[in-house]
């Protein structure tokens, strides 16, 4: 039986041989560490929508921005009643850039989570794949195993029939 990849999936070869089955003996660790990484990877993805979001408010914002700083240029090339329209205009540029204040504010706290989430990743990602190369070494080790024992009972019944055809 092969993977995906080619390698040849020897643990399936093994189960009924010799009466014995390999078994991982950080099994249990690492389906563990394979759930918290599906968790983290989808927390990354949470990070990553919600990052968007603000950015597309930034980018909301600026376009306000334009439409506002254009409507005051029309209304300054008009020579409107600038009076009226000043004030406005002001109360709205101050509030668009402390609505940019606080979504620096919530960008830069994004962007921070989205940091701690991708480490935490990879360094769950570092202890599957130490886990995962335990899990060779260990597969290696019982298929030596498994290859002495067969070696052994070859060598048994060699000499049992050595032994019956002599008598």
């Amino acid at each position: 039986m092969r993977s995906r990849n080619g390698r040849r999936l020897l643990w399936k070869r093994a189960e009924g041989r010799c009466g014995k089955q390999f078994g991982f003996t950080l099994q249990c660790g690492l389906g563990y560490k394979k759930t918290i990484e599906r968790t983290q990877k989808a927390g990354l993805a949470d990070d990553v929508a919600a990052l968007r979001k603000l950015y597309e408010q930034d980018q909301a914002l600026d376009a306000a921005f334009d439409r506002t700083a254009a409507s005051m240029a029309r209304a300054l090339e008009e020579r409107h009643n600038l009076a009226e329209e000043l004030p406005r205009h002001d109360a709205y540029f101050l509030f668009i850039r402390d609505e940019k204040k606080l979504l620096k504010k919530k960008i830069d706290a994004a962007e921070e989570a989205k940091r701690r989430c991708q480490k935490a990743l990879i360094k769950t990602m570092n202890e599957i794949k130490t886990l995962e190369k335990l899990r060779e070494e260990q597969l290696a080790a019982y298929w030596e195993e498994v290859r002495a024992e067969e070696a052994k009972d070859l060598g048994d019944l060699v000499s049992f029939q050595t032994i019956t055809d002599g008598r």
